[in-house]
């Protein structure tokens, strides 16, 4: 995505972050996969690597219809003998009360099928984002819940991802920036056709 330009022009890609857990919270945060302690240390050793467990199984905690089906999935979308692939549902149990824990209001949403939901939701503010810059005739791009438009365009498109999150979901959502900041080598001129 770095290597992409729209109109000779660099270009900056800017994401939600945490999308869909932030779409249930009532108040998001930057982070909420972030654990203020290690829950299994005997394991789990290093918190950058308890935050990525987490954020996994939390994603297929929005997606499953139970836990044993969240257990499972997370493990099947584990490498090969890694630690995370041999976790036991015990193990995984706790990680995911740990979350709830921090989350509350989330604990009765997990484990429900809410995902289909929620990209109903993120669907319709990529919808109300490329609508805005479609009628602007400003190019922009969208992959999930991230968009890429030309750098110098990058604040109206951090403005038009906020209106769009407050308008469908009541609340701003928090969002990253990525930047493409080599220059362009080679011109290329036409229509892709």
């Amino acid at each position: 995505r770095k290597d992409i330009y729209i109109n000779d022009q660099p270009t900056v890609e800017v994401d939600y972050k945490a999308l869909h857990p932030n779409l249930l919270l009532e108040t998001p945060e930057r982070d909420p996969y972030h654990l203020d302690h290690l829950i299994l240390p005997e394991i789990i050793t290093e918190p950058d690597r308890q935050r990525s467990l987490v954020k996994s199984l939390i994603l297929m905690a929005i997606n499953a219809t139970s836990p044993d089906k969240t257990f499972q999935a997370f493990r099947n979308d584990q490498k090969t003998k890694t630690i995370e692939k041999r976790l036991k549902n015990e193990q995984l149990r706790l990680f995911l009360d740990a979350f709830t824990d921090k989350h509350p209001e989330l604990e009765d949403q997990l484990n429900t099928g809410i995902a289909l939901e929620l990209m109903n939701m993120d669907s319709t503010i990529a919808s109300l984002v490329i609508n805005h810059f479609t009628e602007q005739q400003i190019p922009v791009l969208c992959i999930h819940d991230s968009f890429i438009i030309q750098r110098d365009k990058e604040n109206q498109l951090k403005e038009a991802l906020h209106i769009a999150s407050v308008q469908v979901a009541g609340k701003g959502i928090e969002q990253e920036s990525k930047g493409n900041n080599r220059a362009i080598r080679t011109r290329i001129q036409g229509n892709i056709s």
